[in-house]
């Protein structure tokens, strides 16, 4: 395949061994061995320019669980420990969902909730909660909270500008 590289945008060609797609994010993604490499890599599907089939055969590992590959994936970093007011319309949405096994959902008066759960990906959970704007507000932890907040902050700049 041609491939253009997110981090340099720089175009190479790979011969991978495609082991599974994973959907994170909104975006597609090809976990698969990397022959230039020769370790295990993700593809990010958009990125991809041209693909050639060939007629080698490769087997998927046996002692491979998409799973347990996922934290080692590059685009989830380490768990984060999030704690939550969410108001309507999302606290309905998220009573519905599971997020997480450990999540708890408190019911709060006016149909808010707390929501407290252990998530990955420090993007993907700002982008969550920046989604739902003025209705959801970090109580925990304080760095994420401050994020938001200097986010925030940026966004009103470009408006009042």
């Amino acid at each position: 395949m041609t491939y253009t590289a997110a981090s340099t945008n720089k175009v190479t060609k790979r011969v991978i061994q495609p082991y599974a797609f994973v959907l994170y994010d909104e975006n597609l993604y090809c976990v698969a061995f990397c022959e230039r490499k020769q370790e295990l890599r993700t593809f990010k599907i958009i990125r991809i320019q041209n693909v050639v089939t060939t007629n080698h055969l490769f087997y998927l590992p046996e002692e491979f669980d998409i799973r347990k590959q996922f934290p080692q994936l590059g685009f989830i970093k380490a768990p984060m420990k999030v704690d939550l007011i969410i108001e309507t319309p999302f606290s309905n949405q998220v009573k519905e969902s599971i997020y997480s096994d450990d999540q708890i959902i408190e019911e709060l008066p006016n149909n808010a909730i707390r929501f407290q759960a252990t998530l990955n990906g420090d993007q993907s959970i700002k982008k969550w909660i920046l989604g739902m704007g003025a209705k959801a507000r970090v109580i925990g932890p304080s760095s994420l909270k401050q994020e938001i907040e200097k986010e925030a902050h940026l966004l009103l700049d470009h408006y009042q500008n």
